[in-house]
């Protein structure tokens, strides 16, 4: 009866009876004498808080010293204090007026100055930066001729400079630079102002791999590797900045270098190549202290990047006037540490190789423009390969200087070919069928080196109409 009475129980009573959780017991009240006992100490407590309060109101520069945890909070917090904000605009002008004083009153004809330069330097103006044309179109504008190319120095930043512009583009590892172009054909670099590279102690290595401080319109000028390139022009005021005596070496025709020639050297010798192009481009010589320390780096050549020195050996042969560049290269003792092969050449018959570099600078100026770069590269070679073997000696020739400046492979496989191929057509060379060799795709380097060949022995030169005139009917059927 009892069971059933449990078990008929309503299941909400059921759900009701759970578990109930475990109270905590009371903390035993302490005793009239204990309650007492911490009583006083928390009356102690009280007063003795109350009594640092005061003190500390009294005597506020006594304070507690703070464990360790806190004090690196602290030392963050000062870290981090606002500091003063730079006054950029109050910097521009502080340079522009640095500026004004070295200004060399020059007449420069203003048709030959870039309109795209002219807008790259108003805009930057206009945004509140200090801009100026720079370098060697600086230095031929001086001189009265027409620049190729034009470059722009500014205190913008890269970014700022893109963010000024619609199609700029950032490009650079050394250093980074703003690539502005106007249309397909027309590109103006803007460059930000450089400060010299800091100084070693005596005995380092002065070679300079990395160049990326910010700094002054002097500063950039004095860090430049000749005075003549040193020049800075505002096209705004047709005015020329001259910060290190360039304009008096124009005059003077001498290639001088900004600051101790030793170290100018020792921090870039690719600035050797440099200072052979300028003075066989522009007839100037070559300062003593320069020549000086070109004979004791030279072999620091080698030490630049092998793609460096090949766009300045590239820069020499098609500047116009490269027989004039090596000819100073092998007096002053540089050429048998770049190019050993040649400069043992041109000791033995230096006119097999003067004729050849005149005929290419011929051609340069007859045409208004180099060549391919094919035919550079054979106008220093073709002295160099004998009638035996020569193939082999290309072959080998060409890896040596692959390692020396990256030769482009396709390039040295055409140079191969080519000049090959130009030994077949002559008429004592080995018999080919006419036809055969013009059907293939050395033909047209081929007719090139021939004809470089042909304009330096003075010789030949209806040999080469010949073998053109079995390349016109491709010509008309592909113009067809």
């Amino acid at each position: 009866m009892t069971d059933e009475t449990t078990s008929s129980a309503p299941p909400a009573e059921q759900e009701e009876r759970k578990p109930r959780r475990r109270r905590r017991k009371p903390k035993p009240k302490p005793a009239p004498a204990e309650e007492s006992q911490v009583a006083q100490e928390q009356a102690a407590e009280v007063t003795e808080v109350a009594g640092a309060a005061q003190a500390a109101e009294e005597e506020p520069a006594a304070k507690p010293k703070p464990r360790g945890r806190r004090k690196r909070r602290t030392a963050e917090v000062e870290t981090t204090e606002p500091r003063e904000e730079f006054d950029y605009a109050g910097q521009v002008e502080a340079w522009r007026k640095q500026s004004e004083e070295a200004l060399v009153p020059l007449k420069i004809a203003e048709a030959l100055i870039s309109n795209d330069a002219l807008r790259i330097v108003e805009k930057l103006n206009e945004l509140g930066h200090l801009s100026y044309v720079v370098g060697g179109c600086v230095r031929d504008l001086a001189l009265g001729t027409e620049p190729k190319d034009f470059d722009v120095v500014t205190t913008a930043r890269p970014q700022q400079v893109r963010r000024a512009f619609r199609y700029a583009r950032i490009i650079g590892r050394r250093f980074r630079l703003v690539h502005v172009r106007f249309g397909r054909d027309r590109m103006i670099e803007v460059a930000t102002f450089r400060a010299q590279v800091p100084e070693v102690e005596a005995g380092d290595d002065l070679l300079v791999r990395e160049d990326n401080i910010y700094g002054s319109p002097v500063e950039d000028a004095q860090r430049r590797d000749f005075t003549v390139n040193g020049l800075f022009y505002d096209p705004i005021s047709g005015s020329v900045v001259d910060h290190v005596d360039g304009i008096k070496d124009l005059k003077r025709k001498i290639i001088r270098s900004i600051g101790p020639a030793d170290n100018r050297i020792q921090e870039d010798p690719v600035r050797i190549l440099r200072a052979l192009r300028f003075a066989a481009k522009l007839g100037f010589e070559i300062d003593k202290k320069l020549e000086s320390a070109i004979r004791k780096h030279g072999a620091d050549i080698l030490r630049c990047s092998p793609p460096r020195l090949w766009e300045e050996m590239l820069k020499i042969l098609r500047s116009g006037h490269s027989a004039q560049a090596f000819a100073k290269a092998q007096k002053l003792g540089f050429l048998e540490h770049i190019l050993p092969e040649v400069s043992a050449a041109m000791s033995e018959r230096s006119g097999e190789h003067k004729a050849l570099l005149e005929a290419l600078d011929a051609l340069v100026i007859e045409r208004g423009q180099a060549p391919d770069d094919l035919i550079l590269l054979a106008a220093v070679v073709l002295p160099l390969v004998s009638s035996e073997n020569p193939r082999q000696q290309i072959d080998q020739l060409m890896r040596e200087w692959n390692d020396r400046f990256r030769v482009p492979r396709r390039l040295r496989e055409r140079l191969e070919d080519g000049i090959l191929g130009a030994r077949a057509m002559v008429p004592k060379g080995p018999w080919v069928d006419k036809e055969a060799l013009a059907r293939r795709a050395l033909f047209g380097d081929a007719i090139e080196i021939l004809d470089l060949v042909t304009r330096a022995t003075g010789t030949g030169r209806a040999l080469v109409k010949d073998w053109r005139l079995m390349q016109q009917p491709e010509d008309e059927e592909q113009d067809a």
